[in-house]
């Protein structure tokens, strides 16, 4: 079972790229000092810890497309891997809207998931917490359809808050776009112009409020959700507002595709985007990473060239791929990694006495536990489930659990994965 901290490059040594990052270190810590002596301009860091806000769905396409959840734990590991001056916490809720009390204190709200009728801010609630950030400055970066509203719908104010709003599904173009910088902005420190296949949408109602970031030629491919072909067009695909109330905002319409992620310029771009919304200075080069290249590819296309399975796959009694944990040993029988099956994995889980096997979540995967022996309890999301030999429980993907052994004997647990390549994420939701 592969973990999301895989994808972190480690250092064991110091060599010029952890030089290049501790000169940036510095070149952070030099302007943050003469900000604060008001010889710099840019917003001054307010006291404690600047909280990033990072907000997703459950996917609503094919695997790598809107990939929402998955793609708001690329951008978490982006961020926490990114060379920022320190004193940031990034807190993730890849599948769910955050509760008030994780939305309170946020220095920027990122929200990458589905708009139009599926959009979370046509909830009166939800929009009222959010109104109450953006009037207290508070950053907000939104990403592909967070930032269209049903085609008739006025209640979300979007267009103030951003700059710009797309109403309903109107022109959309998925194409190979070249994007050029617009503008003299922070945002675009060390992005420069860069190729991109992705899904966009060129017609957006902008408010005087917004400064067009990146923009490109483009042929629109639908209006209002039916096929057509118009005149090829020059279009604005990401802007920012610097709003009234002192915020700031920026909006980028692309990431249909999950593997856009791991486009080195925009990693830069959506990394100085986040942190310059938070109230951070974005350095002359931009924001690097420490994430591995290919981190989002991995997710969308984990099987991208194997060869098919054609042929049905036999273990011999005894076989399988062991993993030890403290808490006992993970069997696996079936999966992607084994050639045995793109769609799906199986497991034996063997668990110690009085042993718990940590709270974690699969953010690309439903999970079947069916108990073959031993006493057990189960806790999905704060709810416990006795469990004994012949219960069978089903958890969705990315529904928080974790699972105690409550017997004096070892515990058997069958694992069942709706994916062959399951993640399993450790950190906090």
């Amino acid at each position: 079972m592969r973990h999301w901290r895989a994808l972190i490059v480690g250092a064991g040594h110091v060599g010029e790229g952890d030089i290049v990052s501790l000169v940036k270190t510095i070149q952070h810590v030099v302007a943050i000092c003469l900000i604060g002596l008001g010889l710099a301009a840019g917003p001054a860091l307010a006291a404690g810890p600047k909280r990033i806000l990072l907000i997703g769905n459950p996917n609503s396409h094919v695997p790598g497309e809107h990939d929402f959840g998955d793609g708001i734990l690329v951008l978490k590991h982006m961020l926490v891997g990114a060379d920022q001056p320190g004193g940031v916490e990034i807190d993730a809720y890849p599948y769910a809207w955050p509760d008030e009390a994780a939305l309170r204190g946020a220095a920027t709200v990122v929200m990458y998931l589905d708009g139009d009728f599926r959009h979370p801010l046509l909830d009166a609630g939800r929009r009222a917490q959010l109104e109450g950030l953006v009037k207290r400055g508070v950053g907000l970066v939104m990403l592909h359809q967070a930032s269209t509203v049903p085609k008739a719908d006025r209640s979300i104010p979007l267009r103030d808050w951003l700059g710009g709003v797309r109403y309903g599904l109107a022109n959309r173009t998925t194409q190979t776009v070249r994007l050029e910088p617009e503008a003299q902005h922070p945002v675009l420190n060390g992005v420069g112009t860069f190729d991109i296949f992705d899904e966009f949408y060129p017609a957006i109602d902008f408010a005087p409020s917004a400064v067009s970031l990146l923009a490109g030629r483009m042929t629109p491919q639908f209006v209002d959700g039916k096929a057509t072909v118009l005149p090829e067009q020059r279009a604005t695909v990401a802007w920012a507002a610097n709003r009234t109330d002192g915020g700031r905002s920026v909006t980028f319409t692309g990431v249909h595709y999950l593997a856009s992620l791991d486009s080195p310029a925009l990693r830069k771009f959506l990394m100085n985007s986040i942190f310059w919304t938070a109230g951070l200075n974005v350095p002359p080069g931009g924001f690097e990473t420490t994430l591995a290249a290919d981190a989002a590819s991995r997710i969308a296309y984990p099987a991208s060239g194997l060869p098919p399975i054609t042929e049905a796959v036999t273990l011999p009694a005894g076989g399988g791929v062991s993993e030890t944990h403290p808490w006992g040993e993970l069997l696996w029988l079936t999966s992607g990694a084994q050639r045995s099956s793109k769609s799906m994995a199986m497991a034996l889980m063997t668990l110690k006495p009085g042993a718990d096997n940590g709270r974690h979540y699969h953010p690309n995967s439903d999970v079947v536990l069916h108990v073959l022996s031993g006493q057990l309890r189960q806790v999905v999301d704060g709810r416990d489930v006795a469990l004994k030999a012949g219960d069978t429980i089903s958890i969705p993907q990315g529904a928080a659990h974790h699972m105690i052994n409550t017997g004096a004997e070892p515990a058997r647990v069958l694992v069942g994965f709706a994916s062959g390549w399951p993640l399993t994420d450790r950190e906090s939701k």
